[in-house]
């Protein structure tokens, strides 16, 4: 949740430090637990506008590969309010 900073403190994300997260994640609980993978909730801009483009021409696959990054790890991914939709409502 805060590897990106704060939602009034942003910071760029290091690619690297997030895959050490999910490796150990993925490794740690792999046969003792099940994980909760989710990446933003209601005090967070949607993740698409945290680590993706949401402009027109790049949302839809911006969001695409973030929920593909998402739903491929072991864990129960959460979707929160709207953002499986990955597409402008214009």
């Amino acid at each position: 949740m805060g590897l990106d900073g704060s939602k009034w403190a942003p910071k760029l994300l290091e690619l690297r430090v997030l895959k050490r997260f999910f490796t150990s994640w993925q490794k740690g609980l792999y046969g003792k637990g099940w994980n909760s993978l989710y990446w933003n909730n209601h005090d967070q801009p949607r993740i698409v506008s945290r680590w993706g483009c949401d402009s027109a021409e790049y949302r839809v696959l911006s969001a695409k590969m973030l929920a593909t990054c998402l739903h491929f790890l072991c864990g129960t991914p959460y979707i929160y309010q709207g953002e499986e939709i990955g597409k402008s409502l214009k």
